[in-house]
């Protein structure tokens, strides 16, 4: 992983406000950014997250210039992400944990990279050492489907884990991080991977990298669904289109979602099959 001489600054205008976000061991926090044109500093888009779902929240908002608020994090309409690519950061909580992730990074980055090489490589660049902030940069593909973005960061998230990274395959890695030691299980996103059986954890990654490789050659693919801020599922009345509810959106718009509640189809046809709405953007 490059590291940048001095440092970036990071720039937050962001108001803070109080999240409900599940306990995790790994203290890391993410945020979308995109860099200032006059002096190259990183301008985050939204607060800080431990949850990485609320990034789903922000694509959403992105993608429909609307404000979503959903447990304590707003995006706002206003909200600007770099659409040329995929980048965010991460926010470590101390050295010991960054030392670890940068080593982890050595032997699971290359094999993450070559699975998934019909899509630009993923780079990673310590861009401020005080603050211990990372800067992830990717395909733009990465951030135009819900599922995507949270496999990504969720691969990126678990560099940072006590097990060590071991494997030359994808599917290896995942399968180690998958056999947790007890006491790690408290942790949702350990919790999450070592509920996820190994066919399913298997197939999944195809899921992903199909998913990629049609993103790639239908630039207006449907990837988002119609979502309303009511508090339960619907059909607009007045145009009679169904909508899910902001709740239900967050909720299931990640890879574990994914993985665990459906018949995972490696099609984009078979997902939309499967997400009631997510076909009506």
């Amino acid at each position: 992983m490059k590291s940048v001489n001095g440092s970036i600054d990071i720039i937050n205008t962001v108001a803070k406000r109080n999240l409900s976000e599940s306990h995790q061991d790994v203290n890391i926090k993410f945020a979308f950014a995109r860099v200032d044109k006059e002096n190259q500093n990183r301008i985050i888009a939204h607060q800080w997250v431990l949850c990485r779902d609320f990034m789903t929240d922000a694509i959403l908002a992105s993608r429909t210039k609307k404000t979503y608020t959903v447990f304590g994090f707003q995006a706002p309409d206003t909200i600007k992400l770099d659409l040329r690519n995929t980048r965010y950061l991460m926010k470590f909580p101390n050295q010991i944990i960054l030392d670890r992730f940068q080593s982890n990074v050595l032997i699971g980055l290359p094999v993450f990279n070559k699975y998934f090489n019909q899509v630009p490589k993923t780079k990673l660049k310590l861009i401020n050492q005080s603050k211990l902030i990372v800067e992830v940069v990717a395909s733009k593909q990465w951030q135009r489907m819900p599922q995507l973005i949270s496999y990504h960061t969720q691969f990126m998230r678990l560099l940072a884990n006590s097990q060590p990274t071991i494997g030359t395959e994808l599917s290896e890695i995942w399968e180690k991080w998958r056999i947790q030691e007890p006491e790690r299980r408290h942790d949702v996103d350990c919790e999450r991977i070592t509920s996820v059986p190994k066919p399913r954890l298997n197939n999944l990654h195809h899921c992903i990298q199909n998913y990629l490789t049609y993103l790639q050659t239908h630039p207006r693919a449907k990837t988002l669904p119609e979502v309303s801020n009511s508090d339960n599922d619907d059909v607009d009345e007045d145009d009679n289109r169904y909508k899910i509810d902001l709740g239900t959106y967050h909720d299931s718009s990640g890879w574990f979602h994914l993985a665990t509640c459906f018949n995972i189809g490696n099609s984009m046809d078979e997902f939309y099959k499967q997400y009631v709405g997510w076909d009506q953007f």
